[in-house]
Protein backbone atom coordinates (compact mmCIF):
# COMPACT_ATOMS: atom_id res chain seq x y z
CA UNK A 1 0.00 0.00 0.00
CA UNK A 2 1.22 3.51 -0.76
CA UNK A 3 1.74 6.13 1.94
CA UNK A 4 -0.86 8.85 2.64
CA UNK A 5 -0.62 11.79 0.24
CA UNK A 6 0.90 9.76 -2.57
CA UNK A 7 -0.86 8.97 -5.81
CA UNK A 8 -2.53 5.54 -5.83
CA UNK A 9 -0.61 2.73 -7.49
CA UNK A 10 -2.53 0.93 -10.22
CA UNK A 11 -1.30 -2.56 -11.07
CA UNK A 12 -1.45 -3.39 -14.78
CA UNK A 13 -1.15 -6.97 -15.96
CA UNK A 14 0.60 -7.00 -19.36
CA UNK A 15 0.29 -9.44 -22.23
CA UNK A 16 2.87 -12.23 -22.44
CA UNK A 17 4.22 -13.50 -25.75
CA UNK A 18 5.74 -16.81 -26.73
CA UNK A 19 8.99 -14.87 -27.30
CA UNK A 20 9.14 -14.21 -23.55
CA UNK A 21 8.28 -10.52 -23.80
CA UNK A 22 5.75 -8.65 -21.72
CA UNK A 23 3.89 -5.92 -23.61
CA UNK A 24 1.30 -3.28 -22.78
CA UNK A 25 -0.19 -0.51 -24.91
CA UNK A 26 0.98 2.96 -23.90
CA UNK A 27 -2.65 4.16 -23.81
CA UNK A 28 -3.27 2.15 -20.63
CA UNK A 29 -0.51 4.04 -18.86
CA UNK A 30 -1.65 7.40 -20.25
CA UNK A 31 -5.24 6.85 -19.14
CA UNK A 32 -4.15 5.99 -15.58
CA UNK A 33 -1.66 8.86 -15.37
CA UNK A 34 -4.17 11.40 -16.68
CA UNK A 35 -6.66 10.19 -14.06
CA UNK A 36 -4.16 10.83 -11.25
CA UNK A 37 -2.74 7.35 -10.69
CA UNK A 38 0.67 5.75 -11.09
CA UNK A 39 0.67 2.71 -13.39
CA UNK A 40 2.76 -0.25 -12.26
CA UNK A 41 3.36 -2.98 -14.83
CA UNK A 42 3.60 -6.34 -13.08
CA UNK A 43 5.14 -9.37 -14.76
CA UNK A 44 4.20 -12.93 -13.83
CA UNK A 45 5.76 -16.34 -14.19
CA UNK A 46 4.53 -19.71 -15.46
CA UNK A 47 2.01 -21.55 -13.26
CA UNK A 48 4.63 -24.08 -12.04
CA UNK A 49 4.17 -26.20 -15.14
CA UNK A 50 0.64 -27.07 -14.07
CA UNK A 51 -1.58 -28.60 -16.73
CA UNK A 52 -4.47 -28.02 -16.85
CA UNK A 53 -3.93 -24.54 -15.37
CA UNK A 54 -4.19 -24.43 -11.60
CA UNK A 55 -5.01 -21.09 -10.01
CA UNK A 56 -3.29 -22.04 -6.74
CA UNK A 57 0.04 -22.15 -8.57
CA UNK A 58 -0.19 -18.39 -9.20
CA UNK A 59 -1.83 -17.32 -5.93
CA UNK A 60 1.33 -16.43 -3.99
CA UNK A 61 2.61 -14.32 -6.87
CA UNK A 62 -0.70 -12.49 -7.15
CA UNK A 63 -0.72 -11.87 -3.39
CA UNK A 64 2.70 -10.25 -3.68
CA UNK A 65 1.40 -7.83 -6.30
CA UNK A 66 -1.83 -6.96 -4.52
CA UNK A 67 0.04 -6.19 -1.28
CA UNK A 68 1.82 -3.38 -3.12
CA UNK A 69 -0.93 -1.74 -5.19
CA UNK A 70 -4.16 0.16 -4.59
CA UNK A 71 -6.15 -0.85 -7.68
CA UNK A 72 -5.99 -3.67 -10.21
CA UNK A 73 -6.52 -3.19 -13.94
CA UNK A 74 -6.67 -6.14 -16.33
CA UNK A 75 -5.84 -5.28 -19.94
CA UNK A 76 -6.66 -6.74 -23.35
CA UNK A 77 -4.95 -9.68 -25.01
CA UNK A 78 -5.33 -13.33 -26.00
CA UNK A 79 -8.33 -15.60 -25.49
CA UNK A 80 -9.05 -17.26 -22.15
CA UNK A 81 -8.64 -21.00 -21.74
CA UNK A 82 -12.20 -22.40 -21.67
CA UNK A 83 -11.00 -24.94 -19.09
CA UNK A 84 -11.79 -22.21 -16.55
CA UNK A 85 -15.50 -22.43 -17.35
CA UNK A 86 -15.71 -26.14 -17.99
CA UNK A 87 -15.61 -26.28 -21.79
CA UNK A 88 -13.39 -27.86 -24.40
CA UNK A 89 -11.73 -25.50 -26.89
CA UNK A 90 -14.00 -24.45 -29.75
CA UNK A 91 -12.41 -24.68 -33.23
CA UNK A 92 -12.58 -20.87 -33.47
CA UNK A 93 -10.78 -20.30 -30.16
CA UNK A 94 -7.70 -18.14 -30.61
CA UNK A 95 -4.30 -18.30 -28.89
CA UNK A 96 -4.32 -18.68 -25.11
CA UNK A 97 -1.65 -17.79 -22.55
CA UNK A 98 -1.73 -20.25 -19.60
CA UNK A 99 0.69 -18.17 -17.50
CA UNK A 100 -1.48 -15.10 -17.76
CA UNK A 101 -4.77 -16.92 -17.25
CA UNK A 102 -3.58 -18.51 -14.00
CA UNK A 103 -2.13 -15.28 -12.64
CA UNK A 104 -5.12 -13.08 -13.50
CA UNK A 105 -7.75 -15.50 -12.21
CA UNK A 106 -5.90 -15.69 -8.89
CA UNK A 107 -5.51 -11.90 -8.80
CA UNK A 108 -9.23 -11.33 -9.41
CA UNK A 109 -10.20 -13.62 -6.53
CA UNK A 110 -7.79 -11.86 -4.19
CA UNK A 111 -8.81 -8.37 -5.30
CA UNK A 112 -12.48 -9.10 -4.70
CA UNK A 113 -11.73 -10.63 -1.29
CA UNK A 114 -9.74 -7.54 -0.32
CA UNK A 115 -12.34 -5.09 -1.62
CA UNK A 116 -9.71 -3.66 -3.98
CA UNK A 117 -10.95 -1.54 -6.92
CA UNK A 118 -10.99 -3.65 -10.07
CA UNK A 119 -11.22 -2.50 -13.70
CA UNK A 120 -11.21 -4.88 -16.67
CA UNK A 121 -10.71 -3.83 -20.28
CA UNK A 122 -11.77 -6.16 -23.13
CA UNK A 123 -10.11 -9.48 -22.21
CA UNK A 124 -9.88 -8.08 -18.69
CA UNK A 125 -13.66 -7.88 -18.40
CA UNK A 126 -13.92 -11.46 -19.64
CA UNK A 127 -11.33 -12.68 -17.12
CA UNK A 128 -13.23 -11.06 -14.25
CA UNK A 129 -16.41 -12.76 -15.37
CA UNK A 130 -14.83 -16.18 -15.80
CA UNK A 131 -12.81 -16.01 -12.57
CA UNK A 132 -15.96 -15.30 -10.55
CA UNK A 133 -18.11 -18.04 -12.03
CA UNK A 134 -19.45 -16.72 -15.34
CA UNK A 135 -18.67 -17.94 -18.84
CA UNK A 136 -18.02 -16.73 -22.38
CA UNK A 137 -18.92 -17.17 -25.99
CA UNK A 138 -15.64 -18.62 -27.23
CA UNK A 139 -16.46 -17.14 -30.62
CA UNK A 140 -19.41 -14.83 -31.24
CA UNK A 141 -19.77 -15.62 -34.93
CA UNK A 142 -19.95 -19.37 -34.31
CA UNK A 143 -21.96 -19.40 -31.08
CA UNK A 144 -24.09 -16.30 -30.61
CA UNK A 145 -26.94 -17.39 -32.89
CA UNK A 146 -28.13 -13.92 -33.88
CA UNK A 147 -27.16 -11.33 -36.47
CA UNK A 148 -24.12 -9.46 -35.19
CA UNK A 149 -22.73 -6.01 -35.71
CA UNK A 150 -18.99 -5.71 -36.39
CA UNK A 151 -17.18 -6.40 -33.12
CA UNK A 152 -13.70 -6.46 -34.66
CA UNK A 153 -13.61 -3.04 -36.23
CA UNK A 154 -11.39 -2.15 -39.16
CA UNK A 155 -11.33 1.52 -38.17
CA UNK A 156 -8.41 3.06 -36.19
CA UNK A 157 -8.00 1.88 -32.60
CA UNK A 158 -9.27 5.10 -31.05
CA UNK A 159 -12.28 5.47 -33.36
CA UNK A 160 -15.73 4.90 -31.78
CA UNK A 161 -17.24 2.37 -34.19
CA UNK A 162 -20.58 1.32 -32.68
CA UNK A 163 -23.11 2.25 -30.02
CA UNK A 164 -23.73 0.67 -26.63
CA UNK A 165 -26.69 1.34 -24.38
CA UNK A 166 -26.08 1.56 -20.65
CA UNK A 167 -28.44 0.00 -18.14
CA UNK A 168 -30.46 2.66 -16.32
CA UNK A 169 -29.37 3.05 -12.72
CA UNK A 170 -26.08 1.22 -13.19
CA UNK A 171 -22.85 2.42 -11.62
CA UNK A 172 -21.36 2.77 -15.07
CA UNK A 173 -24.16 5.05 -16.20
CA UNK A 174 -23.76 7.18 -13.09
CA UNK A 175 -20.01 7.52 -13.70
CA UNK A 176 -20.15 8.53 -17.36
CA UNK A 177 -23.39 10.49 -17.13
CA UNK A 178 -24.79 9.04 -20.36
CA UNK A 179 -27.46 6.53 -21.30
CA UNK A 180 -25.60 5.53 -24.47
CA UNK A 181 -22.03 5.67 -25.75
CA UNK A 182 -20.13 5.09 -28.95
CA UNK A 183 -17.21 2.76 -28.39
CA UNK A 184 -14.36 0.97 -30.16
CA UNK A 185 -14.44 -2.80 -30.57
CA UNK A 186 -11.75 -5.46 -31.04
CA UNK A 187 -13.04 -8.81 -29.80
CA UNK A 188 -14.50 -12.11 -30.97
CA UNK A 189 -15.29 -13.46 -27.49
CA UNK A 190 -17.84 -11.96 -25.09
CA UNK A 191 -19.58 -12.52 -21.77
CA UNK A 192 -22.38 -15.10 -22.04
CA UNK A 193 -23.53 -15.90 -18.50
CA UNK A 194 -22.68 -13.11 -16.05
CA UNK A 195 -20.90 -14.15 -12.86
CA UNK A 196 -22.89 -14.32 -9.61
CA UNK A 197 -22.78 -11.01 -7.74
CA UNK A 198 -22.24 -9.10 -10.98
CA UNK A 199 -24.68 -7.75 -13.58
CA UNK A 200 -24.56 -6.61 -17.18
CA UNK A 201 -24.50 -2.81 -17.34
CA UNK A 202 -24.24 -2.20 -21.10
CA UNK A 203 -25.21 -3.97 -24.34
CA UNK A 204 -24.53 -3.38 -28.01
CA UNK A 205 -27.36 -3.14 -30.55
CA UNK A 206 -27.24 -6.89 -31.18
CA UNK A 207 -27.64 -7.67 -27.46
CA UNK A 208 -24.03 -8.65 -26.74
CA UNK A 209 -22.95 -7.81 -23.18
CA UNK A 210 -20.57 -4.85 -23.37
CA UNK A 211 -20.01 -4.13 -19.67
CA UNK A 212 -20.40 -5.84 -16.31
CA UNK A 213 -20.26 -4.44 -12.80
CA UNK A 214 -20.20 -5.59 -9.20
CA UNK A 215 -23.61 -5.46 -7.51
CA UNK A 216 -22.34 -4.78 -3.99
CA UNK A 217 -19.04 -3.83 -2.43
CA UNK A 218 -16.17 -1.82 -3.84
CA UNK A 219 -15.50 -0.56 -7.35
CA UNK A 220 -15.71 -3.38 -9.87
CA UNK A 221 -16.36 -2.73 -13.57
CA UNK A 222 -15.41 -4.51 -16.77
CA UNK A 223 -15.94 -2.98 -20.22
CA UNK A 224 -15.64 -4.89 -23.48
CA UNK A 225 -14.38 -1.90 -25.42
CA UNK A 226 -10.90 -0.34 -25.24
CA UNK A 227 -11.68 2.62 -22.99
CA UNK A 228 -7.98 3.30 -22.52
CA UNK A 229 -7.53 4.20 -26.21
CA UNK A 230 -10.60 6.44 -26.15
CA UNK A 231 -9.51 8.11 -22.90
CA UNK A 232 -6.02 8.78 -24.21
CA UNK A 233 -7.60 10.35 -27.31
CA UNK A 234 -9.70 12.73 -25.17
CA UNK A 235 -13.03 10.89 -24.93
CA UNK A 236 -14.74 12.41 -21.87
CA UNK A 237 -16.88 9.42 -20.75
CA UNK A 238 -13.83 7.14 -20.89
CA UNK A 239 -11.78 9.64 -18.91
CA UNK A 240 -14.55 9.75 -16.30
CA UNK A 241 -14.38 5.97 -15.98
CA UNK A 242 -10.65 6.06 -15.31
CA UNK A 243 -10.99 8.94 -12.86
CA UNK A 244 -13.66 7.03 -10.91
CA UNK A 245 -11.43 3.96 -10.82
CA UNK A 246 -8.35 5.89 -9.66
CA UNK A 247 -10.34 7.79 -7.04
CA UNK A 248 -11.67 4.49 -5.72
CA UNK A 249 -8.07 3.28 -5.51
CA UNK A 250 -7.16 6.42 -3.59
CA UNK A 251 -9.97 5.74 -1.10
CA UNK A 252 -8.92 2.10 -0.82
CA UNK A 253 -5.36 3.17 -0.05
CA UNK A 254 -6.61 5.39 2.76
CA UNK A 255 -8.89 2.80 4.32
CA UNK A 256 -6.80 -0.32 3.71
CA UNK A 257 -7.96 -3.78 2.58
CA UNK A 258 -11.22 -5.15 3.97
Amino acid sequence: MTAPGQKPLIGLVPAYGRDGRYTVQRDYLTAVEDAGGVPVIWGYGPPSGASPPVVEAAKAEAETMLARIDGLMLTGGDDIDPWYFGEAPHPALGEVTPERDAFEVAAVHLAVARGMPLLGICRGAQVINVALGGDLYQDLTAQYGRLLIQHQQRAPRDHPAHAVRLVAGSRLQAIVGRSALRVNSFHHQAVRRVAPGWVASAHSEDGVVEAIERVEGGFGIGVQWHAEALAAAGDVPSQKLFRAFVESARAYRSSGPK
